[in-house]
This record gives structure tokens, sequence and C-alpha cells, in this order.
């Protein structure tokens, strides 16, 4: 009997994955992991290369902006679109086929000679990694057994972490020794073997049978909806921006959500599938991620401006010390996705939420004049318990998708993280200066001061993690009532 209709008896393994399958199983999730690694990889060794372009191609710095603003946008935008393709052509398919077009435009991007064909091909290769990004998660949990998912996605989620550090660090070596060109021309070797290895190791799992067409019309309303409602959260905060330029902006993306609702309730296969969301096991442990996101986002945004400003610790210091943090994250990670995998993922979800709550609580009560030993070491516990839920929290959402809906279910929750990870940018800023206006008040309702000091600066930091503690309570009581198993009931 082959690897992929492998139906393991007995208990689970005590630890790892089974022996024999041992090293199938862990091509499988490299070959998963590299075509995400690569897409992580390049997010963020672009950015250091902002004042290359400016120079090279003449340019200025909102035109260079748009080599990340575009990709991060047209990457969300199809996320959902190709993951409901993935489940009508084949997951592995659209793996293929998104590897191909990312390595294709990495070489195209490579030997770009202006600043518009230049975002020309960041656009192609964002649309590579939106089927990457959206098919990855969902044919690991196809191809694998479910004793190893909770391991496998984790497994899957260090990688990628691991490859948006190595932007950061490998990244700014390339370009210092070769050039900001072999930022995407690296990435052919690696891809290619990704694409020999995924053509010979991955199977094509179950097809959604649908006698429907594709949902054009729902896909392109969905990807207006979602791609007009991130522009508008990417100039919220630039300076004189009209607050009615804004706020018409916003009222386009409401109705076009309202229509996009309209049609996808009429639609007999919809882009989203409406019983999906409805899903109390997935929409329950979706809508903890989010929280978790969000929490992530404040926490990386915070923390440095707390290094830099308060400690007056360097560039290079903070970054080991933050680096430092995520290593422990990606360490404790794929060990906590193996326990899930023995003891269930709701158990190791509530403890990690817990770890979670305690962190947040600790950052709202210590005073940052602590020390920073202390303050880091808050970090850490936070770190932690991030990477302890990643894998089963991952898990428990493709687990309660439907096999042949898997992509869909994928696209969505790569969607959603994606989308609140920009949202979240956004509501810290408004978050934490609200914050400090508010500890800057006096009793009769006038400024304290003009600008931001150290106590200001302490007061509102402590005052914003005390929201980030009740948005932390919301998300261990919403994990009381993960469900493991699925519970999705198919449209009539």
């Amino acid at each position: 009997m082959s690897f992929f209709n492998l139906s393991i008896p007995g208990p689970a393994p005590k630890i790892g994955f089974p022996a024999k399958e041992n090293r199938v199983q862990y091509l499988v999730i490299l070959t998963l992991s590299l075509g995400a690694f690569l897409a992580a990889f390049d997010a963020n060794a672009v950015n250091l290369a902002t004042t290359i372009f400016i120079r090279e191609f003449g340019t200025d710095f909102f035109t260079v902006s748009l080599i990340t603003t575009i990709y991060e946008i047209v990457m969300t935008v199809f996320l959902i679109v190709f993951g409901k393709l993935a489940d009508l052509q084949g997951l592995k398919k659209t793996y293929l086929q998104g590897l191909c077009l990312f390595i294709a435009s990495s070489f195209l991007c490579g030997l770009s000679w202006g600043i518009l064909p230049f975002i020309i091909f960041r656009v192609s290769q964002a649309t590579g990694a939106a089927m990457i990004f959206s098919s990855a998660p969902a044919l690991m949990t196809t191809i694998l057994p479910e004793s190893v998912h909770g391991k496998a996605l984790a497994w899957l989620s260090v990688i990628t972490s691991a490859g948006f550090c190595l932007g950061w660090g490998l990244g700014g070596l390339i370009i210092h020794l070769m050039g900001w060109k072999w930022i995407f021309l690296s990435n052919i070797p690696l891809g290619i073997a990704a694409i020999i290895l995924g053509k010979k190791i991955l199977s094509e799992p179950v097809r959604k049978t649908t006698h429907q067409p594709f949902d054009y019309p729902g896909a392109i309303l969905i990807a207006f909806v979602i791609g007009v409602f991130l522009i508008g959260l990417s100039i919220v905060e630039i300076p004189g921006m009209s607050d009615l330029v804004l706020g018409f902006i916003f009222l386009i993306a409401v109705i076009a959500a309202v229509i996009c609702y309209g049609h996808l309730k009429k639609c007999p296969d919809p882009i989203i599938d409406i019983n999906l969301i409805k899903n109390p096991g997935y929409s329950v442990a979706l809508a903890v991620s989010v929280i978790v996101t969000c929490l992530t986002v404040s926490v990386s945004f915070l923390f440095p401006l707390y290094l830099h400003e308060f400690e007056h610790v360097d560039y290079f210091h903070s970054g080991i010390i933050l680096m430092g943090s995520s290593v422990f994250s990606m360490i404790i990670s794929p060990f906590f996705g193996g326990f899930a995998d023995r003891h269930g993922s709701r158990r190791v979800c509530i403890w990690g939420l817990f770890a979670i709550l305690i962190s947040m609580i600790l950052f709202s009560v210590i005073p940052i004049a602590s020390g920073f030993v202390i303050m880091t070491g808050v970090l850490c516990l936070f770190r932690i318990a991030g990477g302890a839920i990643n894998g089963p929290l991952d898990k428990v959402i493709l687990n309660n998708c439907p096999v042949e809906s898997r992509g869909s279910g994928s696209g969505i929750m790569m969607t959603v993280r994606h989308s609140t990870r920009v949202l979240a940018i956004v509501m810290v800023e408004i978050f934490f200066g609200a914050a400090i206006f508010t500890v800057g008040i006096s009793s009769t309702g006038d400024s304290l001061i003009s600008e931001t000091n150290m106590s200001l600066f302490s007061d509102g930091f402590q005052m914003f993690f005390i929201i980030c503690s009740c948005l932390a309570v919301v998300a261990l009581i919403l994990s009381l009532s993960i469900r493991e198993k699925s519970t999705f009931k198919p449209a009539e």
C-alpha cells in the first residue's frame, strides 16, 4: 500500500512521525515548506533594498514603497480565489503552478530594467505566492495522516518564520556581497528543487466534484472588497490624508461587501462557502487566530519601540533580542505540534492562550523601568506560547473543513491573517496613540505636554497592554469551545 493511502492503525506514536514513513513525510513537509520559505524570504529581503531602488531606478520613496505595498495587497486579494480554485483543479496542481509562476517572476525581477516592469513582475510574483500560501497548508493536511497534522503544520510555520527572519539577515548579506538582483535570482535553485520534489513526492488529493462553473463574479467581488479595504488601511495614517477620502474608500468597500454577500447567498457554488463560515468548529478557531495575530503584531510593533526609545538599545542588539525570542518560538513549535497530535489540540490551545494572557498582564503591570532583562523575559514567554499554539490551532481550523474544501478553508484562513496584520498595525497606532493622549490629559481636560516623554510612553505602554489583556481573555474563552472534529454541513 502506498504511503499516501496509508491509514495508521493503533495508538498515536509517542514522539515524532511513524518510523517507516518518517522520511517520506518529512520530504512532503520540506517540499511544501520550501515554497512558503521563498515567498516569506523575499517579502522581507526586498525591504532592505529600498534606497538602492530609489537610486538605481531614479524614482522617489513613494513609488518604491509600492513594491512592498502592492505585493502584500495582491497576495492577500488572491488567497481566497486560489484556495477555491485549488479545490476545483487540484491542490498539488495549484501549488506547483504557484511555484513555477513565483520562480519565473523572480527571474524577471532580477532582470528588471526599470521601476514599472519591476512592479509588474512583483505583482506576478505575489500571485504565485498567493497560490503557494493558499494551497500548501491544505495539501499538507490532506496528504499526511491526521495523527501528524499538528507537528507538520508547526514545521510549516517554523520554516515560514525562518524565511522572514533570514530575509533580514541573509538578504542583507546577499545585497552587500552580490547586489539586489540576487535576492530574486537566488530563489531559482531552491524553487526548481521544490518543483522537482513536488512532482515526485506529492500526490493529488480528492477534488471537489461539481457541475457548476467557477464563480468568476464572486472572485472579482471578493478581490475588489479585500483590495479596497486594504488600500484604505494602508493610507489611513498618511499625514494630511482627508477624512472624506478615507470615508469614501471604506464606504465603497462596505457597499461592495454587501453586494458580494448577496451574490454568495445566491450562487450554487460560491467562491466562499457560507456554510463553512457558519461551522462553529472552523469559525471559532479562526476568531482565536485573528486575536493571536493582533497580539503578535502589537508586541512586534511596540517592543522594538520600547528598546530603542526607552532602553536606548541600538538596532543591531535590538534585532538580536527580537530574533532570539523568535528562535524560542521556532524551537518549541514542533514539540507542541506533536504533543497536540497525541493529546489533542484543544488542550494545547487553552494552555498556550493562558500563557499569552499572563504575558499580556505582565506587560501591563510591570513598570518598563524594571529593565529590559525582565521585559525580554516576558517577551520570550509570549513567543513560546505563540509558537506552542501555531500548529495545533491551524490543525483545528483545517480539520474542520471537509477534505474537498480545504483549499477554500486554507485560503480564507490565510486571507484573514494577512488582512488582520494590516488592520492590527493601524489599530496599534490608533490605540497606543490614544492611550498616550489619555494619560497625558489633566483633570481639567487640558493636555499636560505637547509631545510624548518617557513617563507618558510607560503609562501608554501599560494601558495599551491592558486592552491586549482583554483581547487575550476573549481568545481564552473562545478556546474553551474549540472543536477537534469537523461539524461542517455541506450545502444542500
